[in-house]
Parts: structure tokens; sequence; C-alpha cells
């Protein structure tokens, strides 16, 4: 039995969840790759897919079958950077994934200063949500992610970039900031050299904001776990009154008066200024978190690799 003959086009189903966006990529018809990949099922065994859901999904061996097909994809990789490395220390590419934050702060300056350095490398940069990015990390379809979750110590090397501070935004119309005129309101300069330590005594509750209205980042990304998990440190369920996909569209949201939101502030450095909005240190030990910048623990770590990770770690 031969398994894994057919692998990028049953590859390509699973990436775009449809045989006919799968076929359209892949430029063959819809017909001929339902029948290549229920050939390749029928070789094996076992359904890939489950056809009667909508989207299609894998079923429990074709979990495990994409597991496999991400670790070949992973070694065959491994091999070519090797090979690449091998031929030149100063040649070859790699690959940055990040969200939106992280690839607006601190990644244009270096990449820039290391395409300066090193001409012949090629750098690709991807943005993704931090799920999306961790599984094109898995599937070796990006050699780096930039992520402040922390990620499982047995499976990633994770080296610290730089720290960040959650704060809380509000739109200066909002009532609910005559409550907090004790607590200190930081200025856009402040903002931007913010300490990873606060006094007690400047940062506000959450928990007098249970009925103010919050703009929130999609439930995939990494930020609003932590949105979520201050609103239960606080015991508080805020209305939500829009969901978005990225920090700097719920920071402008917000700015017009629309809901309060979290968010980093390191997203301040490359925004424009903005007086229409009050900022607060949020008084929880959740807030103060680090930004890494990570790769598969097992993988051959090219020379374009170290000299990019030596960089987003090293310069300020």
């Amino acid at each position: 039995m031969q398994m894994f003959g057919h692998n990028e086009y049953v590859y390509a189903v699973y990436k775009e969840g449809s045989f006919s966006k799968a076929a359209e990529k892949l430029h063959i018809s819809q017909p001929a790759l339902s029948a290549i990949i229920l050939k390749e099922e029928e070789e094996i065994g076992c359904p890939i897919f489950d056809r009667r859901k909508r989207p299609i999904e894998l079923t429990a061996f074709g979990t495990e079958y994409i597991r496999s097909i991400g670790k070949i994809y992973a070694i065959e990789k491994e091999l070519s950077d090797y090979i690449t490395s091998a031929k030149t220390l100063e040649s070859g590419e790699v690959t940055l994934c990040g969200t939106n934050l992280g690839l607006l702060y601190k990644v244009p300056v270096v990449i820039a200063k290391f395409k300066q350095q090193y001409p012949n490398i090629t750098v690709h940069v991807a943005e993704s949500c931090t799920r999306g990015s961790i599984q094109q990390l898995n599937s070796a379809e990006v050699d780096l992610v930039l992520t402040s979750k922390p990620l499982d110590s047995h499976r990633y090397v994770q080296e610290v970039c730089y720290q960040e501070r959650l704060i809380l935004a509000i739109p200066r119309c909002f009532p609910v900031n005559e409550e907090l005129t004790a607590k200190k309101r930081f200025s856009y300069e402040e903002l931007q050299q913010m300490p990873y330590h606060i006094s007690k005594e400047e940062m506000v509750s959450l928990s007098k904001l249970g009925d103010t209205s919050f703009i929130l980042l999609r439930n995939t990304n990494y930020l609003r776990e932590c949105t979520d998990l201050l609103f239960r440190e606080a015991y508080i369920s805020p209305p939500i009154v829009m969901e978005v996909d990225q920090s700097a569209i719920s920071y402008n949201f917000c700015s017009l008066g629309m809901g309060a939101t979290i968010l980093s502030n390191r997203l301040i450095e490359p925004s424009p200024k903005n007086d229409s909005l009050y900022f607060y240190a949020i008084d929880s030990r959740f807030t103060a978190r680090e930004t890494y910048i990570a790769y598969n623990k097992n993988r051959y770590v090219t020379f374009a690799m170290k000299k990019l990770i030596e960089m987003m770690t090293t310069e300020e």
C-alpha cells in the first residue's frame, strides 16, 4: 500500500475547506480532484474527509493523515534549507508570520536593517491570526512566528523580542470616565514609553466597566483570549458591540466613539496621535506580557533564521 501518493491534493482540499476551491487552486477540474481523493482513500482503506459536513471536515483518520503530511513537509523544508545553507552562508530565504499588531511594531525596522546586511537573503512576511500562525509553523509553511502566546516548550523554542502592556482605551465622550478621574490617564507619549511595572494606585479595575460597550477581536486571536480572561477576573460580562480581526481596526472604531477596547501599548507607536480617547492601565497581573519569536524545536535552523532571530531579540 502506497500512502501519501497524492498528499498535495489532499492537503489542498484541507486548506481550502472545499473541493471546488482546491480544484481551482490546483488548476484541475473538481470531478478529477474528487476522483483522485477517492482513489487515495480506497487505497488506504479509510476515509479522509467527512463529506456529510458543510464545509467538509476531516475524519479522525484524516486528522492524523494531515498531521503526518505536515511532518513530511517539515522534513522536506529542513533538507532544502540545509542544502541552501551548505552552498553559501549568506543566501537563502526565511518566512516570518505574525498577527497584524506584531508585524506593525518592530518587524519593519528590523527587516529593513536585515536586508541591508544580508541583501541576498529573501524575507517573506505573512499575516495571520495566532491560531493560523501556529498551524503554518507546524506544517512548515513558515519558519518563524511572532506571538505573545506562550507555546509548549517541548515542541517550540521561544525567544523574547520585546515587552508590552495591555491597556484600556475609552472614548472621551463615555460617562464612565467620570468614575475614573482619580486614576492616571496616560498621554500618547507615556504610552510609547510605558514601563513594564506600574503602581496599583494608577491602574483601573475593570469591575467598573461592566456596562460599558466594547469592541473586541474575534476568538481566533490570542488577544481575545486575554481580554476574556481579564473580564472573568473582574467578574464582568460587558456588552460587545463589534468583533473585528485586527487591533488596529478596534482602535479606529474606538476612536470614533463606538466602544471601549483593550489593546497593546505597542500599537500606539506606529499609529497616528489620537486626542479622542483616554488611555488607562488595567489592574491585573495578566496585562504585562512578552512577545516572542518562535520556531519548531526539532527543525534545522538556517543561517537566515539564526540572523533574523538575533536581530529581532537584540534590536531596540
